[in-house]
């Protein structure tokens, strides 16, 4: 562990617990050490701080994250988790003898599970999961381009301290829910299709204020109560989204592999009308546990006032489905999750106005490898674009910033040691020579999530195979560009890929 996606390489310099005095009595140092200590959070009482760790003997690899307590007036230290999970966003019960926080019971492939509500004695001690029984998973899964990451609502106890508060995410949908503080049935405490990517409670706990955004809305300010509506407070961009045409989706249901539901949308072009034939791009999100749904996208609005139908989905491995779902491509990377893919590209054909010669693919990261995959294992697509991709499955292991923990379990217990062969049989280079598609390559050069190399392996191996492709390198932006990377990039990333799709319709 010595680079982080953020973008840079890790100088030593480690993040530890202060406390301030905002009268200007100046700051004081809680704790110490090789390690990093996160998400402070105090109790109730002022005399200790919850804080998020990972102090094990092998902390720098592996993904534990344990919730310790620091003694604001001695500065001693107490862990109260069991060095195993991986959990965060500890908050103290308002008698201070409880905390709650969100997790996995074990920190291996934690990415694939479902993130759970727990509460632990603040004395230490066995914990409980209070969400067991609810099959989705805690925060926001749902992805768009108008943020890197939604702000994560730490648990709040309700007015009546019987039930934690939470977001959480539901076929791409993220809503507040609540549980009881002895677990139980979850209850959805909003509804809608949309996203509540931040949220701030009253201090009754049932009052709150939010961001919110939808397929059709970037983002504004609402307010509501619990078990109630949202009343929208602002329409921060209302002028110029009128003055544009903005596509609604239309939700989808097809059947993909071994005849699971697999859900998504399409976008309808500008002008649409059925009776003529129209271009469609399949967009594959990244992660690959992340999900599409009601999130906006400028790309996908680019692409559909340029006149292409845009076909978003969730394969197998997207979360809010259930962990059977968001953990069935772990070890089968473009094994039956391309086939969910090609399934719901079918699907489409079969509204009668998609044009069969007029097919295109893009996606970005584990959307970028299923692009470079797709390529080469179907001529079907007219032309395609690979985003921030991976390539090469055993170079990505030691170059990405999680490649060390994340490869090997995403690959089924593969790694450049142990079974070498599936990492290659795996990876979309292995396949180079037989890629037909017009391929565009998009790639930031300070991304170390999906380090540039990956992107330079494959652009080589088909200029070499004879390919017709393009490499565009923008600099100054991380893994992030098209979520919070500098403007003029990321109007320039969604222009080229709309460019290229037009060069070849």
């Amino acid at each position: 562990r010595y680079k982080t996606d953020e973008g840079f390489l890790l100088d030593g310099r480690r993040k530890h617990v202060w406390i301030a005095d905002i009268s200007g009595g100046g700051t004081r140092r809680l704790t110490d050490g090789d390690w990093d200590d996160l998400q402070p959070s105090w109790s109730p009482d002022g005399r200790s701080i919850a804080f998020v760790s990972n102090r094990t003997a092998g902390r720098e690899t592996n993904t534990v994250a344990d919730i310790w307590i620091v003694d604001v007036e001695s500065a001693s230290t107490r862990r109260i988790t069991d060095e195993v999970g991986s959990y965060g966003n500890p908050r103290f019960s308002p008698d201070g003898r409880t905390i709650a926080c969100y997790g996995v019971a074990k920190a291996i492939g934690s990415s694939a599970k479902n993130v759970r509500v727990f509460t632990f004695p603040a004395t230490g001690g066995p914990g409980r999961d209070l969400t067991a029984t609810w099959d989705r998973t805690v925060g926001s899964t749902v992805m768009s381009d108008m943020r890197s990451q939604a702000q994560t609502l730490p648990p709040t106890w309700s007015g009546d301290r019987s039930r934690i508060i939470f977001v959480g995410s539901d076929q791409g949908t993220a809503n507040v829910y609540s549980v009881p503080v002895s677990g139980g049935d979850v209850r959805a405490e909003t509804m809608g299709s949309h996203q509540i990517v931040s949220l701030s409670l009253a201090s009754d706990a049932r009052r709150f204020a939010c961001v919110y955004s939808n397929a059709t809305l970037p983002g504004d300010v609402a307010a509501g109560e619990l078990k109630g509506t949202l009343r929208q407070l602002t329409d921060i961009n209302g002028e110029l989204l009128r003055a544009r045409h903005i596509a609604s989706p239309e939700r989808v249901e097809f059947t993909g592999a071994d005849g699971w539901k697999i859900e998504g949308w399409v976008l309808k072009p500008r002008g649409f009308d059925p009776a003529k034939k129209w271009p469609l791009v399949l967009e594959v999100h990244g992660g690959p546990h992340g999900a599409y749904g009601h999130g906006f996208f400028h790309e996908f609005q680019m692409l559909a006032g340029r006149g292409y139908a845009v076909l978003y989905t969730n394969p197998r491995g997207s979360h809010a489905y259930g962990e059977k779902f968001s953990t069935a491509c772990v070890g089968d990377w473009g094994g039956k999750d391309y086939e969910d893919l090609m399934a719901g590209v079918d699907h489409a054909l079969g509204w009668g106005w998609v044009d069969l010669e007029r097919l295109y693919v893009t996606g970005g990261s584990y959307g970028g490898f299923m692009t470079n995959w797709i390529v080469g294992h179907t001529d079907r697509f007219r032309a395609a674009a690979t985003q921030r991709s991976i390539s090469n499955n055993i170079s990505a292991f030691g170059v990405s910033d999680i490649g060390w923990h994340f490869w090997e379990h995403e690959m089924g217990d593969a790694s450049p040691w142990k079974d070498p062969a599936k990492l290659v049989e795996r990876s979309p280079l292995t396949y180079a020579a037989k890629v037909k598609t017009p391929l565009l390559i998009l790639h930031a050069e300070r991304d170390l999530r999906c380090p540039i190399e990956q992107a330079e392996q494959f652009f080589t191996a088909l200029r070499l195979h004879g390919a017709e492709t393009q490499f565009v390198r923008f600099p100054e932006d991380n893994h992030d560009l098209t979520r919070g990377g500098k403007p003029r990039n990321r109007v320039e990333h969604a222009r080229r890929i709309a460019d290229w799709f037009d060069s070849h319709r």
